[in-house]
């Protein structure tokens, strides 16, 4: 298990995953390649139900600065 941000994945090649969350419950995602989705932060372990390697891009929101 760990902890995300909010995210957003961008599939590069197919993706199939399997998100588990704290209490058991099972999300399965497929995206097909160049597919974008929006992943909200939670704890979850994750596993790539594929049997190639999963390619994606995973680009996190930063917290806003309190220095502006």
């Amino acid at each position: 298990m760990h902890d995300d941000v909010d995210a957003l994945a961008v599939c590069i090649q197919e993706c199939h995953l399997r998100f588990t969350e704290p209490d058991g419950r099972i999300q399965d995602v497929h995206m097909e390649s160049g597919e974008t989705r929006w992943l909200y932060g939670d704890a979850h372990s994750a596993g790539n139900l594929n049997t190639n390697p999963m390619e994606m891009l995973f680009i996190e929101v930063k917290a806003a600065s309190k220095d502006r």
